[in-house]
């Protein structure tokens, strides 16, 4: 069952958070109707976009994007890597389309 409360963001919304954050290692979360992990308020877990912590190193992106299973409203753990990119554009669109109610 979908909790009334979870406002499902729009795809710039998204975006601006994830590009808001600021210190090495900060992170949001986003719940998600369609991903490899479960629980939540809509049922298939949540994305975890850490703003990476070894950024500028070599090889390394600025953002790295988790999927993790929820237990009530909170995240198991950090989750497992799923993405890495540079661009919170990238990010943005590959939540949004899971980041809904059915």
């Amino acid at each position: 069952m979908v909790s009334q409360d979870i406002i499902i963001l729009t795809k710039e919304e998204i975006q601006r958070k994830i590009e808001g954050l600021s210190e090495p290692g900060s992170s949001v979360l986003f719940y998600l109707a369609g991903s490899p992990a479960s629980g939540g308020p809509l049922g298939r877990g949540a994305a975890v976009v850490e703003l990476n912590p070894n950024y500028p190193g070599e090889k390394q992106k600025k953002y790295i994007l988790y999927t993790a299973n929820v237990e009530g409203t909170e995240p198991v753990g950090k989750g497992q890597k799923f993405l890495e990119s540079d661009k919170a554009k990238d990010l943005a669109s590959w939540i949004k389309n899971r980041h809904w109610k059915e």
